[in-house]
């Protein structure tokens, strides 16, 4: 089969954590065939969707964790699986990627979805699921962040379009800080 990896570019994968490459490496290690792909360089050609495709070949007992193949110009309907990896932030580049894949051809198999990404967002989902969540707040509103963390001793503020950890606060609204993390974190309300 032949898997195309639609993530940031690979020279920042972090191979010691980062999902992707285990995928990557999963697929090559059962016989696929692997390539990657830059969102950027995704095109629509009428009726066909295109990507200036990279064959990857992992080897991660030389210490040189893959290496790639010149990339060529393909259909993303060769291909039989297609993996949407990359990062949020969720902006207009992001967005028009999942509506190029909304044309590739039925018979491939595309992981997360496209109009799923768009229509379910990864933190928000789970308020669909009151019952199996801790108390939540989505508000960039700092009086509200404030009257919600003083029932708590301590709060976890997440942004919505985050990954990796980043942007995540640890705070107690005791702190004196407080109303300034707040403030850039939702960047000024």
């Amino acid at each position: 089969m032949k898997h195309l990896f639609i993530a940031d570019p690979l020279e920042n994968i972090k191979v010691d954590k980062d999902t992707s490459y285990f995928l990557m490496v999963a697929a090559y290690s059962r016989g696929h065939e692997v390539y990657f792909a830059n969102s950027s360089e995704l095109a629509a050609d009428h009726n066909q969707v295109t990507g200036c495709l990279q064959r990857v070949h992992i080897d991660s007992n030389r210490g040189k964790f893959f290496s790639l193949e010149k990339g060529k110009r393909q259909s993303l309907g060769d291909m039989d699986v297609i993996w949407l990896r990359t990062d949020p932030p969720v902006n207009r580049a992001y967005f028009y990627t999942t509506l190029l894949l909304d044309l590739v051809p039925h018979n491939v198999q595309i992981i997360n979805r496209p109009s799923t990404i768009r229509d379910w967002n990864e933190k928000l989902i789970a308020l669909q699921y009151p019952n199996l969540t801790p108390r939540t707040l989505v508000s960039r509103d700092l009086r509200l962040i404030r009257k919600f963390s003083e029932q708590f001793s301590r709060v976890t503020i997440k942004p919505i379009d985050g990954h990796g950890g980043l942007g995540i606060i640890f705070a107690s609204s005791n702190d004196r800080d407080f109303d300034e993390r707040i403030s850039e974190a939702t960047h000024h309300e």
